[in-house]
């Protein structure tokens, strides 16, 4: 039977929705079929660009940057998530710029002033995280700690659970202030 590009498009876009919606919901089953099968010894792992990464509470991350005030805060969300609150200090590269905004950051001028972090600098970075926790479902952090670390940053932080966290935990945000004769609610 021989199918025509639209069925296939069909098929893959039916595919792509069935994975992407049903990647929280499928966490039980999947648990309940690992727990039917005897599991082998895990293989050694290899280093990741995430083991070079410390995780921070953002309690740990608010401590260290009162006490250290060399390091490079970095938000790598994006300006939507940024404008809705972001830690105080932050440089704004969203992931999707970072690559590049690393050797000359000219992004969002009146936020970030031109700052780049510098190699031999501490960086602690920080998104707003995805609400769900499904493993397979990349946060924005995650992409970043990859770029930085094959950029050759050492020095590298991320705060567990990004804005998100830091919003349960309490601690302080900054908003930018609504546009003249705008409506606060």
């Amino acid at each position: 039977m021989r199918r025509s590009g639209r069925d296939i498009a069909r098929i893959l876009l039916a595919g792509a929705l069935a994975w992407a919606l049903g990647c929280c919901a499928c966490r039980q089953r999947e648990a309940d079929w690992q727990a039917q099968r005897p599991s082998p010894p895990p293989p050694p792992r290899a280093p990741r660009p995430a083991d070079r990464i410390r995780l921070l509470s953002p309690r740990q991350a608010l401590d260290e940057l009162q006490r250290k005030p060399d390091v490079f805060l970095l938000c790598v969300a994006g300006k939507e998530d940024y404008d809705r609150g972001h830690i105080a200090g932050s440089v704004l590269i969203p992931a999707t710029g970072l690559w590049r905004a690393l050797d000359n950051n000219t992004l969002y001028p009146e936020i970030n002033k031109r700052r780049t972090p510098r190699k031999d600098q501490p960086i602690i970075f920080y998104c707003w995280w995805k609400p769900c926790e499904c493993p397979d479902v990349p946060t924005f952090s995650d992409v970043a700690g990859k770029i930085l670390v094959e950029k050759g940053f050492g020095k590298l932080g991320v705060i567990d659970g990004g804005m998100r966290a830091w919003l349960q935990s309490e601690l302080p945000v900054e908003r930018p202030a609504p546009p003249a004769g705008a409506e606060v609610r």
